[in-house]
């Protein structure tokens, strides 16, 4: 403390030194590097974790296309000549930035009075920024790099970024209109803008090789005005989108990050999905490889969008009054949400139907129950049913008084999964990569205020509802009684399709059975979206109802 004499007892010390390393090479055959294993800078500029996800976004869509065979095995080979001199920059950069440190800027006279102070203040003044100024003004190290030989400078000295419409250069942004950005339109592929005429080749060589390219017409943006070309081509360094909510209503201004297919085509009839994840996962939980409802839904044509809840990865918190319930809160604010989404991409489907997992699902019903204006055709719920163990409730309030938790990997694959031989040797490994920490308000809602809630809410619901449970569920009590339970409880809907799915645990969609699990909600999201359509005078007979 300044100013201060303070008595100090000094209990431990951790030795540390900064390192500036940059690997030989990135690539060994099957064996490559990212992040902090292929490159180490000192802190000052905080670059270190901007360069490892720019490793991981590089490599991310080049692993998918040599894996998916439309790209061969050198194409891995540009992810060290791309990003190795980003991470040598960025380590020269932090280096520089590391000589002079704040007890170099130090000056007894700026300590004294004021007009010591006000001497002193211009050459101190002048020492910060000849020293400092790139440790804060960097943006050209952070966006102005680019690939390859045909890479446009976009920076003088690293501090200052200037875009520029370059092949290899990041493709300068773009505002549509206030809330709507261009990078928000170019999906989880590759994009291509232009007219129809002057991109047909292009779209037609990368489809005969099983590439997904997504066109974005003349009428979105000027390309030839705004980038100098007819043609843009846009890699698909991100599988991520976001929403920024700007009609009046409870989210207006809230961000959502979010992840689509934007590229693929879409059956006739089919409705808009929107996924929902539970307490502890991000979106990427139906994006996981090998067990993706986005991959499952893409190949009947059915269009999904999975949604980060509030606090979850790029996604705004939410606020919520004392003794107020937060997954209330998070229905309000998604149903605003959706109400959006489906104003930007339901154009030719007959309607939403939302897929929620655990807390995601007991919001999925309480949107439901909330009968939003925009048209909600059914909703589709798993790990979440009707009473929890007595225990979970109180393990939960002993947790720590914080405002987030992070569950240790070894809880979550007790609690998350069923016996070892009904999930792949890859889970729970490869389902790490959805985790996130949970607010601890969720966690006590859902064990606590929803379970005596629940009952209520779903009185409200009136659209069709598809409900599983994993068989070795050790979050919910899981058996017919408590499905039968659930079932009666949605007493208006037109029909409730429950059971409990046999060889699978509370995240049904880490486990062997989520195939067949994740084909059923979309057939029931196809058979909701066609008993829309039924006429008011044409009520179906009982028979003929889903049970």
């Amino acid at each position: 403390m300044t100013g201060a004499d303070i008595d100090v007892e000094v209990l431990g010390t951790d030795p540390w030194q900064a390192r500036s390393l940059l690997a030989t090479a990135y690539r060994r055959g099957r064996l490559l590097l990212a992040g902090d294993a292929a490159h180490q800078n000192p802190p000052w500029g905080g670059h270190g974790f901007n360069t490892g996800v720019g490793d991981a976004v590089n490599l991310g869509w080049k692993l998918a296309a040599v894996l998916r065979g439309w790209a061969p095995v050198e194409l891995l080979d540009t992810y060290e000549t791309e990003r190795r001199p980003v991470a040598a920059d960025t380590i020269r950069i932090a280096s520089e930035n590391a000589r002079t440190v704040s007890t170099d800027l130090a000056s007894a006279a700026l300590m004294g009075d004021s007009e010591s102070f006000a001497v002193a203040l211009p050459a101190a003044a002048e020492m910060v920024q000849r020293t400092k100024r790139i440790e804060f003004h960097c943006l050209g190290l952070v966006l102005g790099y680019g690939y390859g030989s045909r890479a446009a400078s976009q920076t003088s000295d690293s501090s200052d970024y200037r875009p520029v419409a370059a092949a290899g250069n990041r493709l300068p942004h773009h505002w549509l209109a206030p809330g709507d950005s261009l990078y928000d339109h170019l999906g989880s592929g590759f994009a291509v803008l232009g007219a129809a005429s002057a991109t047909a080749q292009l779209v037609a060589a990368a489809s005969r090789r099983g590439v997904s390219v997504r066109c974005l017409g003349p009428g979105l943006v000027d390309v030839a005005g705004r980038y100098g070309e007819d043609v843009v081509l846009v890699r698909p360094d991100t599988t991520e989108v976001t929403h920024t909510v700007s009609t009046d209503g409870p989210a207006k201004g809230m961000t959502f990050s979010m992840r689509r297919r934007a590229d693929s085509p879409v059956a006739e009839g089919a409705p808009l999905v929107v996924a929902l994840p539970g307490g502890t996962y991000t979106s990427v939980y139906f994006d996981v490889p090998g067990q993706s409802l986005l991959d499952s839904a893409e190949t009947l044509g059915i269009p999904v969008i999975a949604v980060d809840r509030p606090g979850y990865l790029g996604s705004t918190k939410v606020s919520v009054e004392a003794g107020g319930s937060v997954i209330l809160r998070n229905a309000e604010v998604l149903d605003h949400l959706i109400g959006e989404l489906w104003d930007s991409y339901g154009a030719g489907r007959p309607g939403v139907v939302i897929i929620g997992h655990s807390i995601g699902g007991a919001v999925t019903t309480a949107i439901a129950a909330r009968r939003p204006a925009w048209p909600l055709l059914g909703i589709a719920v798993s790990g979440c049913l009707v009473r929890v163990p007595k225990e979970s409730g109180a393990a939960w309030a002993a947790l720590p008084d914080l405002e987030y938790v992070e569950l240790p990997g070894p809880v979550k694959d007790f609690v998350m999964y069923g016996p070892d031989w009904t999930h792949t040797t890859a889970m729970p490994d490869a389902g790490h990569a959805a985790d996130a920490p949970v607010p601890k308000a969720e966690l006590l809602d859902i064990t606590g205020a929803w379970v005596e809630r629940m009952p209520r809410v779903a009185a409200e619901v009136r659209v069709p509802v598809h409900s599983r449970q994993g068989e070795f569920d050790h979050l919910w009590i899981s058996d017919d009684a408590q499905v039968a339970e659930f079932r009666s409880a949605f007493a208006k809907a037109p029909w409730v399709d429950a059971r409990l799915v046999p060889n699978a645990g509370h995240c049904i969609d880490f486990h062997i059975a989520a195939r067949a699990f994740q084909l059923e909600q979309l057939a029931f999201a196809l058979e909701a979206a066609l008993h829309a359509k039924r006429p008011a005078d044409s009520p179906a007979s009982p028979a003929a109802v889903p049970a």
